[in-house]
């Protein structure tokens, strides 16, 4: 089975602390990555973590 692509979420104006860890929970349980662009930085979702390190 090929991997699923990532799921891109582009025009959000801010990512809340909320979002960001159900963002980290659902990768980690569904195995998919999600790219979140907030106005300040994109956010990669990958295996229950991200690229901002919690910026």
């Amino acid at each position: 089975m090929a991997p699923s692509p990532p799921i891109r979420i582009i025009k959000n104006l801010k990512i809340y602390s909320d979002c960001h860890s159900a963002a980290k929970l659902l990768t980690k349980a569904f195995n998919r990555e999600i790219v979140v662009r907030d106005q300040h930085q994109f956010h990669h979702f990958k295996d229950g973590s991200c690229s901002c390190m919690e910026f």
